[in-house]
């Protein structure tokens, strides 16, 4: 630590003339530096959404960066409180043929009706909820030294995965340091003063106090079923004694498989004088305090797993420079594969600052480049053996919005977005883990459900995938694209990576068994075209159309066309069942054309009287511009310009509303902007993103100003990349949608489709440099406005291309 110290006044002294830092005099103050990757803040936070963010993936800290009580809450990705024993699905595979008939008779309403009678019959009494992401602890630090705080900042610094809480009294500077240990799996928290001023301080483990959530409660009338959930925590212990603080707590709800309770130990280290005070660790007359804290989910909880606990701590080195720099090193090589530079001013200025600096109107570079590292640091630091969740992995509340559960029908694919083009697989494979590990629920929800052998993804899930989620407004098992979505993450892995292990070993019984589950469904025919029914595009329903559950919705049926022809594209290189690739063939030209409505745009639904309801906060009917464009749409130029309409008609409804509700809708609009090179519509979207949903600690929100949610945390810098590339397997479009704010910049380390790594640079507004290096050597296709070059790379080497895309000669 004080080494840090030491380098402080090193940098200072070289610095100390910047206007940055004059005009900044509290960092100065403050004996600090404004993280070259990373944010200050000057307002700390009085609530759980509103504090600093720290992970390792697994395990979670909130730190709210308050000088003299401070609250750093912990959670974990696996801490799901238990609820209900999961109910089983419907047994709704008997009347699938029913609801077709009435669908097809535009009687979709009686397909509602049943499915809530049989709910009934089954015993589902309300809407079933997956079990929510709850917080584990609060660590609490009062110091007690009582003198008044003249001025503090707090900051995080992305590259590292640090935070730090600096502030000056009479007696002198306090830096209070916390990270989340990558390679220890410890929560360290360090507290010194540049200052010499000896710390007086308490520390207690506590549990999180239940306060009604309104902004999610209240709107949706969930808060009895909160109460409910908080009743449910059977008992909490803590135990403090002069070096260790201890909290455990059981749940009441338990079942085979459910999560039985969790612990949480912290040792105090200090060269200062310690006692216990009632519940609290007290610390007097100390230089330097650290705090080793270490967490254990368990579904057989022991009280026994405290003394487990200290034990892994006591074989730590209690030194934070130590710990730190081990940690330091695994986070910073993920954080630095990619980086974004748009040749901006200084961003050396708070990030309440930042975010006030810049507009709808104006959006400022300087913050388009902070958001890109904070997005992906939230995405990294949530990202463990499981895909981020709502919320990623941190809450601070008993209540959170929708359970923080995986909501699968749009907003994980967000969050990992990034993932595969932004040199982060870790999430987009933490997702597909995670799909594998729920895989008999998935057998099950198609089997019991539609009487088929395949597979279905459902739209929500958490400790389980059973599809069980649902009213007749919301007949959220009639989703059947959940499968089909996900197989698109398997085809780009091998896409981006050309793991040939991979493809065979997972990639391709994945999608095999979606294909199965479409081969089993996919029965009604009308005209000699395959009708997609029953069908569901997510949350809404057509324009005074009087239930959601329709026949042929465009999301439906490009998810189908897609899988099917990933599958043909792969039994090219590499054997599948010559059936399955001939049902692939037939069943792809049976699925029906994508249509235009009588307003010039994409239809939402390929079926007679219905229309497009663009109210709303989904755009599923774009799903075929969201990855690879869908070649149907390609080839027309009708097609395409019905796309960007239905872009437009979206649009036009969040402009009123300062982008609206549900932010990683406008990523479904973005996205496909960009991969269609439309500029003006990409940059707007991205212009909504940045100016209407973060918060001053650097997160994102689900609506404007409200709802803790890390959705664009994913889509912001995938559609940053997108703007800045588009890629197909053998194929790549450079700088397809770059807006003339961003006239000089470069992007390193982003990935394309075959393989590729690119590097890419531009100057007013050009290209000017290009540098790709090749993991598989594929031949590809470049393009650059009038330019083309065709790539012909071995395995491994890498080629430098001028703004013409000819090559560079040293």
């Amino acid at each position: 630590m004080y080494n840090k110290i030491i380098l402080f006044m090193l940098l200072v002294a070289i610095s100390i003339s910047s206007p940055s830092y004059s005009a900044e005099s509290t960092l100065y103050d403050l004996k600090i530096i404004h993280p070259d990757k990373g944010f200050v803040s000057t307002d700390a936070a009085e609530k759980w959404d509103q504090a600093l963010i720290c992970g390792n993936g697994s395990t979670g800290a909130l730190i709210y960066g308050q000088p003299v009580n401070e609250t750093i809450t912990f959670s974990h990705e696996d801490l799901f409180l238990p609820q209900a024993y999961p109910k089983k699905q419907i047994p709704l595979a008997q009347h699938i043929d029913k609801i077709q008939e009435w669908v097809m008779n535009n009687e979709g309403e009686k397909a509602g009706e049943l499915i809530m009678e049989i709910g009934k019959k089954e015993g589902y009494k309300e809407l079933i909820w997956p079990d929510p992401l709850s917080p584990a602890a609060q660590l609490l630090i009062a110091m007690d030294d009582g003198k008044k705080v003249q001025k503090s900042i707090r900051s995080v610094d992305f590259e590292t995965a640090e935070a730090l809480v600096a502030w000056k009294t009479e007696e002198g500077v306090y830096h209070r340091n916390t990270f989340v240990s990558r390679s220890d799996d410890i929560t360290v928290v360090s507290m010194t003063s540049p200052d010499m001023a000896k710390i007086n301080c308490r520390f207690r483990l506590a549990n999180v106090p239940y306060e009604e959530n309104k902004e999610w409660g209240e709107e949706l009338g969930l808060n009895k079923l909160e109460v409910y959930l908080y009743k449910q925590i059977e008992k909490t212990t803590v135990d403090a004694n002069v070096k260790w603080l201890a909290f455990t707590t059981k749940y009441r709800q338990n079942w085979q498989g459910a999560l039985g309770g969790m612990a949480i130990v912290s040792k105090v280290i200090t060269d200062g004088v310690t006692s216990k005070d009632d519940e609290w660790l007290k610390v007097s007359d100390a230089s330097e305090v650290l705090v080793i804290t270490k967490m254990k989910v368990c579904q057989d909880f022991d009280i026994k797993v405290i003394d487990e606990l200290k034990e892994q701590i006591d074989n730590y080195k209690p030194n934070y420079d130590t710990l730190f720099k081990s940690h330091a090193h695994v986070h910073s090589e993920i954080f630095n594969r990619v980086s974004l530079d748009l040749n901006t001013k200084s961003t050396k200025i708070s990030s309440e600052k930042l975010i006030a600096n810049s507009s709808f109107e104006n959006t400022t570079p300087e913050l388009v480049e902070r958001l890109f590292d904070a997005a992906r640091y939230a995405i990294i630091c949530s990202t463990g053996k499981n895909a981020p969740t709502l919320q990623g992995i941190w809450t601070g509340t008993w209540q959170p919005a929708w359970s923080s559960d995986y909501t699968l029908n749009g907003n994980i694919q967000t969050a990992i977005a990034f993932g595969l083009s932004g040199n982060f697989p870790e999430t987009t494979l933490a997702y597909l883990d995670t799909m594998e590990r729920f895989m008999d629920d998935l057998h099950n929800n198609a089997k019991i459900l539609y009487g088929s052998d395949g597979i279905m993804v459902p739209s929500r899930g958490s400790v389980h995938c059973i599809a069980n989620h649902f009213t007749d407004e919301y007949p959220m098992i009639l989703w059947t694209a959940g499968a089909g979505w996900t197989s698109q993450y398997y085809y780009d892995v091998y896409q981006y990576t050309q793991d040939k292990k991979f493809l065979e070993e997972r990639a391709i019984p994945f999608m095999t068994k979606t294909a199965k589950f479409y081969e089993d469904f996919l029965t009604v025919e009308k005209d000699g075209k395959i009708v997609y029914v029953p069908s569901y595009s997510p949350e809404i329903g057509p324009l005074d159309h009087p239930t959601t559950i329709t026949a042929n919705a465009t999301m439906d049926i490009a998810i189908a066309k897609q899988l099917f022809r990933n599958l043909i594209t792969l039994s090219k290189e590499t054997p599948i069942d010559p059936e399955l690739i001939k049902m692939c063939k037939t069943m792809l030209k049976k699925l029906p054309d994508y249509e235009i409505g009588e307003d010039g745009a994409l239809r939402e639904w390929i079926w007679p009287g219905l229309k497009n309801n663009d109210t709303h906060r989904h755009a599923s009917h774009l799903y075929p511009l969201y990855y690879e464009n869908d070649p149907e749409i390609m080839a027309s130029e009708a097609l395409k310009k019905a796309s960007l309409q239905a872009i437009e008609n979206r649009l036009d409804y969040r402009r009123p509303k300062n982008g609206a509700e549900m932010a990683f809708g406008i990523v479904q609009l973005g996205q496909p902007a960009a991969h269609l090179g439309a500029t003006d519509v990409a940059y707007e979207c991205l212009r909504w993103l940045a100016n209407s949903y973060w918060r001053s600690n650097m997160m994102s929100t689900h609506d404007p100003d409200k709802i803790f949610n890390v959705d664009i945390c994913g889509g912001v810098p995938a559609l940053i990349i997108d703007m800045l590339l588009y890629s197909e397997v053998d194929k790549m479009t450079i700088l397809p949608a770059l807006p003339s704010d961003w006239a000089e910049g470069s992007i390193k380390g982003i990935k394309a489709r075959g393989g590729f790594t690119l590097d890419i640079a531009w100057k007013d507004g050009k290209l000017s440099s290009l540098k790709v290096h090749s993991l598989a050597g594929r031949s590809c296709q470049i393009f650059y406005g009038n330019y083309f070059h065709n790539l012909v790379l071995k395995a491994g080497s890498t080629l430098e291309l001028d703004g013409q895309l000819n090559k560079k000669v040293n």
